[in-house]
């Protein structure tokens, strides 16, 4: 696949076209292809499909997952000044497309972030529950325990951008329920876990 994406001007075409395709499996495809490989053409894709709000959450995260295992260096093909949150999906259309009660519960993970942690994370906080909801299979989590889901996620978001917390902590901040929170933090944590081995075995 290399060689042709190397030697082929229209096989980088159709790849190219792909990715914005409406086909999600051929999506899907496409954004692994790119994503794999290291030349100019392919990083210029590849920032254009994350900055793009076209792309699904989940595909954004498939691609950069597939960077990261190959080892790219994110800092030199993105902004410095941009961040990471500049690729994300706009959380405002995201949240829009959620329930009332998960709305809420993501805005309140994200106050508590910002009040006690002072860092802000509202679309990455909406893009991991909207991965995690529409992989998390036929069984749908109740929502009369908010507080636990939004310490779940926020507990998640520290510990992946290198927070040192316990569960203990974060359960005391939100004022929930050490057990309610290892059961949320494991569903979704397994949800996402699942997801990068899929990734990693569709990896060329």
């Amino acid at each position: 696949m290399r060689t042709a994406w190397n030697d082929e001007p229209e096989f980088r075409q159709m790849i190219r076209w792909a990715a914005m395709s409406d086909d999600e499996r051929l999506r899907r495809v496409a954004v692994t292809v790119i994503a794999a490989m290291d030349d100019e053409e392919a990083q210029s894709s590849i920032r254009a499909l994350l900055f793009s709000q076209r792309l699904q959450p989940e595909l954004k995260l498939h691609a950069a997952s597939l960077l990261k295992l190959r080892g790219a260096d994110m800092r030199a093909m993105f902004p410095t000044s941009a961040g990471e949150e500049a690729v994300l999906p706009d959380s405002g259309e995201m949240l829009d497309g959620l329930l009332v009660g998960e709305r809420q519960l993501l805005r309140y993970a994200n106050e508590v972030l910002e009040e006690v942690y002072d860092v802000s994370a509202l679309p990455h906080l909406t893009m991991m529950w909207a991965v995690y909801r529409r992989h998390r299979g036929l069984r749908n989590d109740p929502l009369v325990h908010s507080e636990a889901i939004s310490a779940a996620l926020a507990y998640l978001y520290l510990t992946q951008h290198g927070g040192k917390v316990t569960l203990g902590e974060i359960a005391d901040e939100f004022g929930c329920s050490m057990r309610r929170l290892t059961y949320y933090a494991g569903r979704i944590a397994g949800v996402l876990e699942r997801l990068e081995g899929d990734t990693k075995d569709e990896n060329p």
